[in-house]
């Protein structure tokens, strides 16, 4: 069959904390967790 990029909706890297969709661009900052 063939591969429908509408129903996988991939995630690209723009730089920084800035992602994009075919349909919208977003921020998503790394998790970060408490020293030990």
């Amino acid at each position: 069959g063939r591969f429908d990029t509408i129903k996988a909706r991939p995630v690209t890297r723009l730089g920084g904390y800035q992602y994009a969709t075919f349909s919208e661009t977003f921020e998503m900052r790394r998790p970060s967790w408490p020293l030990e």
